[in-house]
């Protein structure tokens, strides 16, 4: 039995796609976030660029920003796992799709 399927429109609506996209965010927001807030504040050059930003949305994020991706980071872990776990377990299911 040979099964033809449609190539050219591959579908990345489906469940895992948008979780994976969605860690692939937070990542890629991640690394600027941790030079800008840890890394920056070791060098010489930038202490009187932070020293200036205190009540600003900055020094807020410095001290948010390890608290927003670790829930978000495992969070989408938990859910790629999940999906991965309903397509072993239930591989038909709609769940699994």
């Amino acid at each position: 039995q040979i099964i033809i399927t449609n190539r050219s429109k591959p579908t990345y609506s489906s469940f895992f796609f948008r979780v994976f996209i969605s860690q692939a965010f937070f990542d890629l927001t991640y690394v600027p976030s941790v030079f800008l807030c840890q890394m920056a504040p070791q060098f010489a050059i930038f202490h009187e660029l932070l020293l200036s930003t205190n009540g600003s949305l900055w020094a807020e994020w410095a001290y948010a920003y390890p608290y927003f991706f670790l829930w978000g980071q495992t969070f989408g872990v938990l859910l790629i796992s999940l999906q991965r776990m309903l397509a072993v377990a239930m591989p038909f299911s709609g769940a699994a799709k």
